[in-house]
């Protein structure tokens, strides 16, 4: 599709949205649906969503919607026919459902992904024992025999034994996810979640290492004004809105162990204790981050100091056998200040919709100073620059396709410490 075919930003094909009932029966939802949004969360194990119904054929009775029906959707990003979104998701809760005339009923169906179902369904009672990736591979691949949806493991180093007592399989994996250490750089930051290309289970370092998705920009109105001829491509970048969320929280951040940390292990059966310390200021250096400065700057006094906030952990046992070695061990608290550190700057933004944008990537964006005014370009110091995506809400109406993306740094583009008036 060129430039000239494409009648406006945030056009999308919708090519199916239908709804399965319990005997088979499908029904097309295409006429009768308001809006469609969909969620996608790095810190959410699953998918979920919700679509808007304005019913003129009492199809929640005819049908009937009752819970637990099949919901098919398929659409693409204008241009991008060839890679649709193609989904196979299930109604889990409906809504009130309001009288708004005498023939016509409004609710939202409320959906989920059907791995969330069986996860819900299963418990693990087994003994594990291997590298961390292993494990989580072997759960997968036992509970979710069925579905076609692949995930993403980072390879990890340390051996682990587990038994869970009843537990669901989400569960061990955010359990595992603890206790995980890459086989390459030794990142701990690790996480499992669901985006629209299936399950990962991933360290938040690996995360920001990946090359800009895409670079987006928020312009000035002047400079708007002047970009009536940018091509399609070029306006996809365009951000609507943009608001800079809270930042510094520096309370909560030394409350929670951010910015310096002490943890202690114990090993009651070999009365053995070791004392491990992570001080932002000598740390921030040893794990990978978003940007490259620091959110507060070396040499202030008082925001990472290793008694700040003290942690006790029961260790089954010191050796170099079964559960973590002392070694791996130790590096485990460095996941506790990345995860903590991870969204003190957050960002949110709506841009036009495209179907191949994921939760997990990073993208570039230019941010205009607010001081200038005019037609020079003048890019924010601090919340410009390189993001993680860590959530993502798709919005489809009949009219158009939006994304509202949040965007999260464990970092800075510039150096706090540094003067940048003129």
């Amino acid at each position: 599709m060129s430039d000239a075919d494409r009648k406006f930003l945030g056009q999308y094909t919708l090519h199916k949205l239908s709804v399965v009932s319990h005997y088979g029966s499908e029904a097309d939802l295409l006429h009768i649906f308001s809006e469609l949004n969909i969620f996608e969360d790095i810190l959410v194990d699953s998918l979920s969503g919700n679509i808007h119904i304005h019913d003129s054929v009492n199809l929640i009775s005819n049908l009937p919607i009752v819970g637990g029906e099949t919901l098919l959707i398929k659409f693409s990003t204008a241009g991008k026919e060839d890679s649709p979104i193609d989904l196979k998701m299930v109604v889990h809760r409906i809504s009130e459902k309001p009288l708004l005339s005498e023939k016509l009923r409004s609710y939202t169906l409320f959906f989920t992904t059907p791995e969330n179902f069986i996860n819900q369904q299963t418990q693990l009672v087994k003994y594990y024992e291997g590298p961390v990736s292993t494990i989580v591979g072997e759960i997968y691949a036992e509970t979710f025999k069925g579905s076609k949806k692949k995930i993403t493991i980072e390879k990890t180093k340390n051996i682990h034994s587990m038994i869970p007592c009843h537990w669901e399989p989400f569960f061990a994996f955010n359990y595992l996810s603890k206790y995980a250490v890459s086989k390459v750089g030794n990142k701990t930051g690790f996480l499992f979640y669901e985006n629209l290309d299936g399950f990962h289970f991933r360290s938040l370092e690996s995360l920001f290492e990946q090359p800009p998705f895409i670079t987006y920009q928020k312009l000035l109105e002047v400079q708007n004004r002047n970009f009536k001829d940018d091509s399609y491509s070029q306006r996809l970048t365009h951000v609507q809105q943009h608001m800079v969320g809270e930042t510094g929280q520096l309370l909560d951040a030394i409350n929670m162990g951010a910015y310096g940390h002490q943890w202690m292990y114990v090993d009651i059966f070999n009365k053995k204790t070791v004392v491990n310390e992570y001080q932002y200021s000598n740390d921030f250096v040893k794990a990978k981050h978003v940007e490259k400065y620091p959110l507060i700057p070396k040499g202030v006094k008082g925001f990472d100091a290793k008694t700040s906030a003290r942690f006790i952990k029961v260790i089954h046992p010191f050796s170099d056998k079964g559960n973590q070695t002392t070694a791996n061990q130790l590096m485990l608290n460095k996941r506790h200040a990345i995860l903590h550190q991870f969204g003190m700057t957050e960002e949110t933004i709506v841009v036009y919709g495209d179907s191949e944008m994921r939760a997990g990537v990073v993208v570039e964006f230019d941010i205009p100073s607010p001081e200038k005014m005019d037609t020079n370009f003048k890019r924010e110091r601090f919340y410009s620059g390189r993001s993680l995506v860590s959530a993502i809400r798709h919005t489809l109406t009949k009219e158009k396709y939006e994304m509202t993306l949040t965007l999260a740094k464990d970092s800075l583009s510039d150096d706090a410490s540094k003067g940048g008036a003129e």
